[in-house]
């Protein structure tokens, strides 16, 4: 007998909770977003009005700290838990327990992700009005910094560059999480720069961050010289000469 009639099924079904939720069927075995949303015994959906989405699609689209908190504001998290033990061939319930408010954080590389945060009761409560300080300014010009190193990173092809890429990525994402966090400490003592007592600990504290941001720069500038190294291991010239001589023969036939 093989392992598939002897594991428990992947297919769960939810049970209660809105409308467009309750009795759905889903094959974790079908989707890596719903794998993804399957935390030990519990497992989340994203909702906005009627629409119903993995909460890990979500979190591929928080590119930085204003689309993260847009997505948080206007989105919430139903979330339900694994009842009974999972048995062969058949769908594991998971009853709804609650629908939550979510929040923008940062993972532990820098990266803007959404974490389920408190209990709703009733309507969801108004978001929060952002800050447009200074700090916040300097915090975003870091993530833009990131994005764009992780965009030249995404476009790499697989193998050993991509692999240095991957090496890099850590170390990028430690600046993010140094820079947010003086940011922080910067928006604490002194939330108007221009007019704080402590000058010199905020032109320390900015001095760094900017530093910060200026590595992640010359990280996406070492990333662009791999894009090159690519574009000198691959001639086209070679190719485009056999496609001729291909041509050629068509044309000429013996």
């Amino acid at each position: 007998m093989d392992a598939a009639t002897t594991s428990p099924s992947t297919v769960i079904r939810l049970v209660g909770g809105p409308r467009g939720v309750d009795g759905c069927l889903l094959d974790l075995a079908m989707s890596p977003q719903d794998r993804a949303d399957l935390d030990g015994e519990r497992f989340v959906r994203a909702l906005c009005g009627s629409t119903v989405t993995p909460l890990a699609a979500l979190q591929r689209r928080c590119t930085d700290r204003r689309t993260a908190e847009q997505l948080a504001a206007s989105w919430r998290a139903v979330v339900f838990r694994a009842a009974g033990r999972p048995r062969r061939h058949r769908p594991r319930p998971f009853r709804y327990q609650g629908t939550y408010s979510l929040e923008a954080v940062r993972d532990e590389n820098g990266r803007w992700g959404l974490a389920v945060a408190a209990r709703l009761n009733g309507a969801p409560p108004p978001a929060p009005p952002t800050s447009a300080s200074s700090w916040a300014e300097l915090e975003s010009l870091v993530d833009e910094a990131a994005a764009r190193f992780a965009a030249v990173a995404n476009l790499l092809p697989d193998g050993p560059l991509a692999e240095r890429a991957r090496s890099i990525r850590k170390a990028v994402g430690t600046c993010v999480s140094d820079a947010a966090r003086l940011c922080a400490v910067g928006s604490v003592i002194a939330p108007d720069p221009e007019t704080s007592a402590a000058h010199e600990q905020v032109r320390a504290l900015r001095a760094r961050v900017e530093a910060l941001t200026g590595t992640i720069e010359v990280a996406t500038a070492h990333l662009v010289g791999l894009h090159l190294d690519v574009g000198e291991a691959a001639d086209p010239v070679i190719p485009s000469a056999s496609l001729a001589q291909a041509w050629a023969e068509i044309g000429h036939p013996v």
